[in-house]
């Protein structure tokens, strides 16, 4: 759960916003917007990559992220990182009370 905190929501959002425009749904092509993503936030890539990786895969550990994207597909690679951003923001309540 460590990697699903509240930097890691601004990045998931970041990446859902720009993956959504996404018409071209092919690795390189993911690679591109999610190095976008990074750039554009001005983070590091694994501040992107890593949350996505637990939003898509539940850990930490998979192939290369734009492959995973890939080979999930785009909706239900939208709707993994959705969930995500879903879960930090219930901890974050729960934190909050």
């Amino acid at each position: 759960g460590k990697h699903l905190n509240e930097d890691a929501r601004d990045a998931l959002t970041a990446a859902l916003g720009r993956l959504e425009r996404q018409a071209d749904w092919v690795p390189d092509a993911l690679q591109q917007a999610l190095d976008q993503t990074s750039a554009e936030l001005g983070v590091s890539f694994g501040k992107i990559g890593m949350p996505l990786r637990v939003a898509l895969v539940g850990h930490g550990q998979s192939p290369s992220i734009n492959q995973t994207l890939w080979l999930l597909g785009k909706s239900k690679s939208l709707a993994r990182i959705q969930r995500a951003i879903q879960w930090i923001e219930n901890q974050a309540q729960h934190v909050a009370e």
